[in-house]
């Protein structure tokens, strides 16, 4: 996970932030927020595997839910800084929830119901 190998970029962003801010968080304090910050982003990389899995099973429920986490994922591209794999992994997403919407899978989906 690309994550991990930027958390030196990550703690020292912060720390920047931090003295342009009257610095009132301590370094370990720092280290802390990082560090939740990267395991918050496993958990919903992983929430998005497991989504992605149901979504191929047939659930509905997991559209919407990709739905979901890919609208949040849009709203904090246009609102706070990113890269350009962070541009791809919202174009990437977005054309993926776009996919799930089609009529091919919708029939797939329905499909899928009345299976089980």
């Amino acid at each position: 996970m690309l994550i991990f190998g930027n958390k030196g970029a990550l703690v020292d962003a912060l720390r920047s932030s931090n003295r342009q801010n009257g610095g009132q968080l301590t370094d370990a304090q720092i280290d802390q927020a990082v560090n939740v910050g990267m395991v918050v982003a496993v958990v919903i990389a992983l929430l998005c595997l497991l989504f992605a899995f149901k979504l191929r099973a047939g659930r509905n429920r997991a559209r919407i839910v990709l739905t979901v986490i890919t609208a949040l994922q849009l709203i904090s591209l246009l609102v706070g800084q990113c890269t350009v794999l962070g541009y791809i992994s919202v174009l990437a997403a977005v054309v993926g929830v776009a996919l799930s919407f089609t009529n091919p899978s919708n029939k797939f989906i329905n499909g899928a119901k009345t299976l089980r």
